[in-house]
C-alpha cells in the first residue's frame, strides 16, 4: 500500500536494500538488535554521522519496546499475518 512492488516489499522484510549505504544501515540495525547494542564502531562506515547512528538505534529501541509491551499486554493482532519467504531475493551490493 506504499507503492512498492511485491519484490520490494519482500526485500524490505528480508532487510535488503538497493544501495550500499542503506544496506549498511540495515545491517547496523540488525547487529544492534542481535548483539544487544554491543557493536563495533567499524560496523557503520558508510557515510552515517553520529545523529544518523543515534536515529537507527532509537528506531531499534522503539520497535523493541513496542514488541515487549505488546507481548506483556497480550495484544490481539487485528491484521492479516504476513507471509514471509514468498520470493527468494538475492542481491549483492
Amino acid at each position: 500500500m506504499n507503492g512498492l512492488t511485491e519484490e520490494q516489499t519482500e526485500q524490505s522484510r528480508q532487510g535488503i536494500a538497493d544501495d550500499a549505504k542503506t544496506q549498511a544501515g540495515l545491517q547496523f540495525a540488525k547487529d544492534v538488535t542481535e548483539n544487544k547494542g554491543m557493536v563495533s564502531t567499524d560496523a557503520i562506515n558508510a557515510g552515517y554521522n553520529d545523529g544518523d547512528i543515534l536515529e537507527i538505534v532509537l528506531n531499534v529501541v522503539s520497535n523493541t519496546l513496542t514488541n515487549y509491551v505488546n507481548h506483556i499486554a497480550q495484544t490481539e493482532i487485528d491484521f492479516p499475518k504476513v507471509e514471509t519467504g514468498k520470493f527468494t531475493v538475492t542481491k549483492n551490493i
